[in-house]
């Protein structure tokens, strides 16, 4: 108490060296403000060194984790060129994942959408092979048919048929045997009740049931021997004339009937395919979205922006892909054709059915004959033949003649529909990426500062983030250099 430092130390190294116990102790090293001193500034850079690591490695990973918040956060957006060019980048992804859908190149899809299209179009070919006018030059189970034999023409209904065959349940079965189309009357089958006129299958043989337990057996005949009855087409005749004159085939009602079964038959099978398409663009479209959603998370309105404008391609997409395809229908109802196929059907048909009866007719009355061929029976029997072809009615002439040009012109027109309408569709799913583009790079700047303006709490929350990361970092600097100098 007013005395010097100097002083102090000098009193109380005084009393430690006289005053017992402290005088016996022969360590001097711990007696003394001095001593102390230096003793604890020892233990401080001990702790200095042993703790500051600590402190680093503490620093660093909050350091981590809100330099982790900020980049989820995102940058702030606050010019028209940040935001264009954070527009841009989803863009480009956007673009790239729609491109990729549709090209089939997803490899993380169970299936392509080429995939799914091209199981469509197979949908689609049968669709259109199946309808009635590319299906009249094919024989199947069902049809009318009418069959020359030696005895005239037999009409008939096909129950069965098979590559280049057919089996025919003929008319009056009942009462009249014919060997040209059952190999064996009256067989008795173990079959349930079947009733008459039913027909199946065993193997390779057919049967028509008969009453009781009876069926009969039916004989394979090669479907070139078979014609096709007109029939159904004599009474479109009757109900479709024209006022021309009906001893030409009318090309006017040959038009309106291939215009029928296509406005009914086709049309539907290609407006399904075309909607299919739409479909999968529509998806392509909502799942490219999602590969972006979570860069878009921060900006709702931004992800709502490209939802909306991804809804006005797809529309775009679904009227395009039906517009076209009913352009395209609206062309091809009225028909044409340049391909030699459809000349040479018509020619081959027409004389296809009159060859087929002299050829039934010769094959019987040649039987037992001798080499030498009696010209005078073999004319006959082909004047025989050609009257009894001449005898059809106008109607049924104009009617086998329509037949005819439809079986050529169906298989001209579904060849043409079954390539070029899956074709066109696919010209429209080609373009949906251009179409996509087209809309996408067409927002203002306006619409972007609207779709990604930033909150006010936002921009607190990433400043107060932005100078805690700064904090942390001057911490590590004054940290390190204390943990550098010991």
């Amino acid at each position: 108490l007013g005395e010097s430092i100097d002083q102090a130390l000098d009193n109380e190294e005084r009393y430690f060296a006289s005053t017992e116990p402290w005088c016996s102790i022969e360590d001097r090293t711990r007696f003394g403000t001095a001593l102390l001193r230096r003793k604890l500034g020892m233990l401080q850079m001990k702790m200095f060194r042993e703790e500051i690591p600590k402190i680093l490695r503490e620093i660093e990973s909050k350091k981590q984790l809100v330099e982790a918040e900020l980049e989820a956060m995102g940058k702030p957006l606050l010019t028209s060129e940040d935001r264009r060019l954070f527009y841009t980048d989803v863009v480009r992804k956007l673009v790239a994942a729609l491109t990729k859908a549709i090209d089939g190149g997803d490899a993380t899809e169970d299936r392509t959408k080429p995939s799914v299209i091209h199981e469509a179009a197979e949908v689609f070919k049968a669709a259109i092979e199946g309808g009635t006018i590319a299906g009249l030059s094919n024989l199947k189970k069902g049809d009318d048919v009418r069959v020359p034999t030696a005895n005239g023409i037999v009409r008939g209904k096909v129950v069965h048929s098979t590559e280049g065959e057919i089996f025919v349940d003929y008319e009056d079965r009942d009462n009249k045997e014919r060997s040209e189309f059952v190999l064996a009357y009256k067989v008795v089958h173990n079959r349930s009740p079947t009733p008459t006129g039913d027909s199946w299958v065993e193997g390779d043989q057919v049967f028509v049931a008969r009453e009781d337990q009876y069926c009969d057996m039916l004989r394979a005949i090669p479907s070139e021997k078979a014609e096709r009855d007109p029939t159904w087409m004599k009474s479109l005749v009757k109900n479709q004339r024209t006022k021309e004159l009906p001893i030409f085939p009318s090309s006017e009602l040959f038009n309106r009937i291939v215009k029928k079964f296509i406005d009914e038959e086709w049309k539907p099978a290609c407006l399904d395919l075309a909607g299919i398409y739409s479909d999968v663009i529509s998806k392509s479209l909502c799942e490219a979205l999602q590969k972006v959603e979570t860069t878009t998370t921060k900006y709702p309105r931004l992800h709502d922006l490209f939802r909306r404008l991804f809804n006005r391609v797809s529309k775009a997409c679904r009227k395009d892909a039906n517009g076209k395809v009913e352009g395209y229908i609206s062309r091809n109802e009225w028909p044409f054709s340049q391909n030699d196929f459809l000349s040479e059907t018509i020619c081959n048909l027409m004389s296809a059915a009159l060859r087929q009866q002299l050829l039934a007719a010769l094959e019987v009355s040649s039987e037992g004959a001798s080499e030498a061929v009696d010209r005078e029976v073999v004319g006959k029997i082909v004047d025989a033949v050609f009257c009894n072809y001449n005898q059809r009615s106008l109607d049924e002439y104009s009617a086998t003649s329509l037949l005819h040009g439809l079986q050529g012109y169906g298989v001209v027109a579904a060849n043409r529909f079954i390539d070029e309408i899956p074709a066109l569709l696919w010209e429209v799913a080609n373009g949906t990426v251009e179409n996509a583009e087209s809309v996408l790079w067409a927002v203002t700047d306006d619409e972007l500062e609207r779709a990604m303006k930033e909150g006010s709490e936002f921009e607190r929350n990433y400043r107060a983030k932005a100078d805690e990361l700064k904090e942390l970092d001057r911490s590590l600097d004054l940290f390190n250099s204390l943990h550098f100098s010991l």
